[in-house]
């Protein structure tokens, strides 16, 4: 008796070679790995917009809170003069925003002064400004990005609609 030999080969599971295709079939396969990349990249970007959103939101509350102590200064204070009564009620409530937006004030609050209240708004209005910028920079890369996995998707579509010509055409030549 002899042994019989056996030509079947044993693929790992995954994503098959692109090497085993024909061409449009390597095409397809090579544009559904470019539409996953860019998928995970839109993840991160969404996950990074969504982070700087929550900054905007706490920067915006530690702007609500300085305000708040600004307004309760007389209209005629001067710039060196301490914090009224009627503006420390707000010191658990700034000091709170300040720790969730992760800033730091340069005086404590006891020791502050009309023009150092402004002087913090300003900062703060800065970092506002600087974050709103570079959101609008995400947004673009963001806007890019899904028109380029648009596009994939147009050439994905393009090539299984080929494919299926190509196989429509065999089975009709069966006939």
């Amino acid at each position: 008796m002899t042994a019989a030999t056996s030509n079947v080969t044993i693929i790992p599971m995954g994503r098959p070679s692109v090497s085993n295709f024909d061409l449009e079939t390597a095409i397809l396969a090579m544009t559904m790995d470019r539409i996953e990349s860019m998928d995970n990249q839109l993840a991160g970007m969404m996950e990074k917009m969504k982070n700087k959103n929550q900054k905007a939101a706490n920067y915006n509350l530690v702007m609500q809170e300085l305000n708040k102590i600004k307004n309760s200064f007389a209209n005629d204070a001067k710039s060196g003069d301490k914090i009224p009564d009627g503006g420390k009620q707000y010191k658990d409530s700034l000091e709170k925003a300040l720790a969730t937006a992760g800033i730091k004030l340069d005086k404590s609050f006891d020791d502050m002064t009309k023009g150092e209240i402004e002087n913090a708004i300003n900062k703060v209005q800065g970092l506002v400004d600087e974050n709103n910028n570079t959101s609008q920079m995400d947004q673009l890369q963001l806007q890019s990005l899904i028109s380029k996995r648009n596009s994939m998707f147009e050439t994905a579509s393009t090539v299984m609609k080929k494919i299926i010509d190509s196989l429509m055409s065999i089975i009709g030549n069966m006939r």
